[in-house]
């Protein structure tokens, strides 16, 4: 099934190549490379403290550069070939530096998620050997880390409506703050799978939907 599943992403990614740019088959590459091997290869990148570092800029922002990249009439990114060899990369930093900003928010919440996770699992992943982020700042060094995650998040949501990159609607996200400091206590409370994890996962849920949202309407009306 998961076979079927990777197939199904290739074949979709490469008529999206030929739709765009052939830059966009390395991006995806490069996705599909630490899908592949996050679990799979001699040492997996599972056991290594690299979880969260791919998780967010992987799944979260790759997420949403991808999909602004794909409906783009001018592309950030641009690869070309000419006669002799010659390959012209062009980029442009302005347009990167904006979905950079507007897509952190994402990649940080995706990156906590993952950080949730390895706390839960922490005394079972040093017995299969998992040797994950947490392992190396210690359980009680991590739990006093993780509320800085969303916060973070929240602040670069901020900092996008600055600068004009989102609406100053996206602000309104700011009003689920006393549900988000309720399921961050909870967690920092008791660390567990099957209770407390699915709070990392809610905060991801609530501010990318509400944000998603905010934008549709955005749009709609203005």
């Amino acid at each position: 099934m998961l076979v079927q599943f990777l197939l199904i992403a290739c074949s979709i990614g490469i008529i999206l190549v030929f739709r765009t740019n052939l830059i966009l088959l390395f991006i995806g590459g490069a996705a599909i490379f630490v899908a592949i091997f996050y679990t799979a290869g001699p040492i997996p990148l599972s056991r290594l403290p690299l979880g969260e570092m791919l998780s967010g800029p992987v799944e979260g922002f790759g997420t949403v550069f991808i999909a602004s990249f794909i409906n783009m009439p001018y592309l950030p990114i641009f690869l070309s070939f000419h006669s002799e060899w010659i390959v012209n990369l062009t980029v442009n930093l302005a347009v990167l530096f904006q979905l950079l900003l507007v897509g952190l928010p994402f990649a940080i919440l995706d990156s906590t998620v993952m950080f949730a996770d390895n706390i839960c699992d922490l005394k079972q992943d040093i017995k299969n050997e998992r040797y994950t982020l947490p392992f190396y700042l210690g359980k009680k060094k991590a739990v006093q880390i993780y509320p800085f995650w969303p916060s973070t998040a929240l602040l670069f949501i901020l900092i996008s409506v600055i600068f004009n990159y989102l609406p100053i609607w996206s602000l309104l996200v700011l009003l689920l703050l006393p549900w988000i400091i309720k399921n961050t206590h909870a967690f920092m409370q008791f660390q567990d799978k099957a209770t407390t994890f699915k709070s990392a996962i809610n905060n991801l849920l609530m501010i990318g939907a509400a944000q998603v949202l905010i934008i549709v309407a955005f749009l709609l009306f203005s």
